[in-house]
């Protein structure tokens, strides 16, 4: 490309699964049945899925096997926040205007949505989405934004049954709020 230049310098690579060093507990997980056998991301590399930016100092990042993680641009260093997507790909990621983060994945079916105030110590899970009025949910969640009312938008792909739909989500405010 021409007048683009970039460089390797951040040579860290990013938490697995099982690193046990984490910032904060693991979210509640959805009942047995995940399907992280039936992917081809069964072995952990710490392989990048999503990455957003807080406007401040960290970059937080999802990685295929559903680990959160964040890497702070003053000191390059990296750190495990918790093992949150229990059935992988954790490819959605998105922060509202107060700093709360927002993520999405899962597969086959097995989705997620996360929600955590990086200033506090819990991870909220919401699993088993569905609409229902349609008796249907999401294949996978791929992309997310938030509103500045609150509305997550989820963007599905891989629905090989019919084309993909933009979802609409209003999580409850969380316990204290």
């Amino acid at each position: 490309m021409s007048g683009v230049t970039g460089s390797a310098d951040f040579r860290h690579g990013l938490p697995r699964r099982e690193d046990p060093g984490q910032l904060v507990p693991d979210p509640k997980k959805p009942p047995a049945g995940a399907c992280l056998e039936k992917t081809r991301h069964q072995t952990d590399y710490g392989f990048c899925d999503s990455m957003p930016f807080d406007g401040s100092r960290y970059i937080y990042a999802g990685t295929v096997a559903g680990v959160l993680c964040r890497i702070d641009t003053f000191t390059d260093g990296v750190e495990k926040v918790a093992h949150v997507m229990a059935t992988g790909r954790f490819p959605a990621l998105a922060m509202d205007a107060r700093g709360i983060l927002y993520g999405g994945g899962g597969m086959q079916g097995h989705t997620q949505i996360m929600r955590w105030d990086p200033r506090g110590s819990v991870i909220d899970s919401f699993y088993n989405l569905r609409d229902p009025e349609r008796n249907d949910g999401p294949a996978r969640i791929h992309e997310m934004a938030i509103d500045e009312s609150g509305c997550l938008y989820l963007a599905e792909n891989d629905n090989h049954c019919r084309s993909s739909y933009l979802w609409t989500v209003r999580l409850p405010e969380p316990a204290g709020a």
